[in-house]
């Protein structure tokens, strides 16, 4: 009796549905259990060991436990990655990758003029993943890995660029304050200027009520505003377990309040949190609200002598407002070693319009422990020597280590 017929029998009787149900279930189970007790726990250790003091025995010991929490997540795959197409009006890039995650949300909206209609083409194992690349690049796709950290890379496939989905952005708080504003920008310190000129104060508080304030007239409005249908809008519970290990930095301007941050310290690094402004008032952000908040980001952890600011992860590209705000302020690059995945970039005789619009995006590739400003030529898209000193110069001015130039 072949194999199709057994199936056709069992579902007759109902059986393989039944079994898919369970199966569905028994795995839920497992990744529930693997999370429970070896990801989360890790988080919490890896997390400690971010922003502890640097040391070589430090460096080792988290690289070994960010592997092994790395491993756990890997598990949860069952080392399967499902394939999709993103399809757009000028050209399309196969996604392969370990879950529909938001990254996968975010790589359909930059790799696009406009938001890609997906078409899911099925799964496949790792092991399955080079010959399967070649096929899709011999096509004439761009491919995008979005691949656990712990898969080693076949780096002879194609031309290839690694790209995290997270970079983390900080800034040295234990010098003056009169050094930590000459390493802004003009335009910041202007607004500076203007905010203490309306007036604007903040207080740092652990009232509950002041958090209620945040989350559901700050953090939530701002967010969905900002980002509209792809917001990533974490729990009331979560932001309330983070309030409860510090507090909350409150923005008033005048006896309103306009802005919040929270906020915690964690071996002498600032850590804050999610930021919110009040209502999600665009006006309120040109009159200097954000700015009037990072500033009290610092001016509190200066004040209770810290030496770190921790300002939480941005998308690694050049042209991403908020890195770019970010950097504003004098702030450094580094890798967010919470996020376990790393985007992989393969291509080939891509269309010149493609070409131009990658390296519009301005993307920070990881190379060698440092980070490069992506820029892809071809026989058809060949920026002169003039242009890439430009790029250059504005990838050194945004502290990267340079330019990445990499010929498809």
């Amino acid at each position: 009796m072949s194999s199709q017929v057994v199936r056709n029998l069992l579902a007759r009787l109902g059986i393989l549905g039944k079994l898919g149900i369970w199966k569905s279930r028994f795995f839920q189970a497992v990744n529930e259990g693997i999370l429970r007790w070896w990801v989360r726990p890790l988080d919490r250790v890896l997390m400690r060991l971010m922003f502890s003091p640097q040391h070589p025995l430090r460096n080792w010991l988290q690289k070994g436990v960010e592997w092994v929490r790395n491993l756990g997540l890997l598990a949860m795959t069952r080392l399967r990655v499902h394939i999709e197409l993103f399809e757009g009006s000028d050209w399309s890039v196969i996604y392969i990758g370990v879950d529909q995650t938001h990254s996968f949300q975010e790589l359909r909206h930059i790799l696009f003029p406009e938001p890609a209609v997906v078409r899911h083409l099925g799964h496949s194992f790792l092991w399955r993943l080079p010959a399967l690349i070649n096929q899709f690049i011999a096509q004439g796709h761009l491919v995008v890995c979005e691949l656990n950290r712990c898969v080693p890379w076949q780096s002879h496939l194609a031309p290839v660029f690694m790209v995290p989905p997270w970079v983390r952005l900080g800034l040295d708080v234990s010098r003056s304050q009169d050094e930590i504003m000459a390493g802004a920008n003009r335009s910041i310190n202007r607004t500076l200027r203007k905010v203490h000129e309306q007036r604007f104060a903040y207080e740092f508080s652990q009232r509950l009520a002041d958090f209620d304030l945040f989350y559901h007239k700050m953090y939530v409005p701002h967010i969905t505003n900002r980002h509209q249908d792809w917001a990533i809008v974490e729990p009331y519970q979560t932001k309330l377990d983070f309030f409860r290990q510090g507090g909350l930095i409150l923005v008033k301007l005048g006896d309103q309040p306009v802005a919040g941050a929270l906020c915690c310290s964690m071996d002498g690094v600032c850590v804050p949190g999610s930021l919110g402004i009040y209502e999600g008032d665009v006006d309120l952000v040109r009159q200097g609200a954000i700015v009037a908040l990072y500033w009290a980001i610092i001016d509190w952890a200066h004040q209770n002598h810290l030496r770190w600011v921790d300002f939480g992860m941005t998308r690694p590209r050049l042209h991403d407002g908020v890195l770019h705000f970010k950097q504003q302020w004098g702030m450094s690059i580094s890798r967010d070693d919470l996020t376990h995945t790393r985007w992989v970039f393969l291509c080939q005789d891509l269309e010149p319009a493609l070409v131009h619009f990658l390296n519009e995006q301005g993307f920070i590739a990881e190379v060698d422990g440092g980070y490069r400003r992506v820029v892809l030529t071809s026989d058809e898209v060949q920026p002169t020597h003039e242009e890439l000193l430009h790029e250059e110069k504005r990838a050194r001015k945004a502290s990267l280590d340079g330019l990445l130039v990499l010929k498809l």
